[in-house]
């Protein structure tokens, strides 16, 4: 999956879509699965404390729930991209 991340971005006209591809490519070479875990949780905390909650009619709880599940990084290295679950 790193190498065909890797090949992605050669197609991508965005910058900001080639360094996607290089993350999610680095984060399958170099993560174990709990540095993964860590990450998850570490994303979904600072969404919470750093969103504007009073814009979006939520408060920080449900914004971290819903961060930590949208970012699921045990599925990579299975083949999966993240970004299409």
């Amino acid at each position: 999956m790193a190498a065909r991340r890797l090949a992605y971005r050669r197609e991508r006209h965005r910058i900001e879509d080639r360094l996607i591809d290089v993350l999610i490519a680095a984060e399958a070479l170099y993560l174990s699965p709990d540095a993964r875990t860590e990450l998850s949780y570490r994303l979904a905390l600072n969404a919470a404390m750093f969103c504007n909650v009073e814009s979006i009619s939520m408060d920080r709880n449900e914004v971290f729930e819903i961060m930590r599940n949208l970012y699921v990084p045990k599925l990579v290295g299975t083949g999966i991209p993240v970004g299409d679950v």
